[in-house]
């Protein structure tokens, strides 16, 4: 704003500088250049970096990404701490949403995804936003250092051990009443999610209670999981109010 005001001020000036004598001018005609082509830089379009994309859902497998035609520059297994796992979207689709139990998170990847997938996602995903988030790499993992510098994420992404980037937000909830679900995910959605952690090696504790939420609906049932809490309980006493699943958690 404030170079915009000061550019806004050097035009006025011009004005002024225009009613001089002539032999004022020439300096003038200098100063003119230079903000006529400050004028022309700030019209010129950023250049934008690639973006880390937490997926959780679909996208998190491989085959899904590719076709959607879209390319992932870098993948780092991350969690999202203080979320957790639902499917609330009104499709029946995955959703994270703020959790304050101790160790609540959800396990996923980080997608390094160009500004043309970033905004061809976008398009695809209905019934979402995107919003900043903080992630936290899988120890022993972390982005990639890219050949080209003009690949790469932007430098800030990864500092202080944590990555920063962007996750898709549920917009179109269900109005189903609190613990409930207007709809369940499909048996083929549930796969997409149950491959994907398998296919990036996510924590086995997590896909463990991945394939016993994956079980209540395959079961029938519209409710919303337990959330997923890191050195949490045994699986039995995540579930122990999903009476369905008694006896199948082996």
């Amino acid at each position: 704003v404030g170079l915009v005001t000061g550019l806004m001020s050097a035009v006025l000036w011009m004005a002024k500088a225009s009613k001089q004598e002539p032999q004022d001018q020439d300096s003038n005609i200098v100063m003119q250049q230079m903000i006529l082509e400050g004028l022309a830089a700030m019209r010129r379009p950023a250049a934008r970096k690639p973006t880390y994309i937490f997926s959780y859902g679909a996208n998190m497998s491989t085959e899904r990404v590719r076709q959607r035609d879209m390319v992932a520059l870098d993948c780092v297994n991350t969690t999202l701490e203080g979320y957790r796992l639902t499917f609330n979207h009104r499709g029946g689709y995955a959703n994270v949403v703020a959790c304050d139990l101790p160790g609540a998170c959800v396990h996923g990847v980080a997608l390094l995804l160009s500004p043309g997938d970033v905004a061809r996602l976008k398009r695809a995903e209905y019934g979402y936003k995107l919003v900043d988030c903080v992630m936290t790499p899988y120890k022993g993992s972390g982005p990639s250092s890219p050949v080209d510098g003009n690949v790469g994420p932007d430098p800030d992404a990864e500092a202080d051990g944590v990555l920063h980037g962007k996750v898709f937000v549920a917009t179109n909830l269900s109005e189903a009443p609190p613990g409930m679900l207007e709809n369940r995910p499909s048996t083929r959605y549930m796969t997409l999610l149950r491959v994907g952690v398998r296919e990036h090696e996510l924590d086995p504790k997590y896909v463990q209670w991945l394939e016993a939420v994956a079980r209540i609906y395959r079961l029938g049932q519209n409710v919303e999981p337990p959330p997923f809490i890191t050195d949490g309980p045994p699986l039995e006493a995540q579930f122990e109010n999903f009476p369905w699943l008694e006896g199948s958690l082996d």
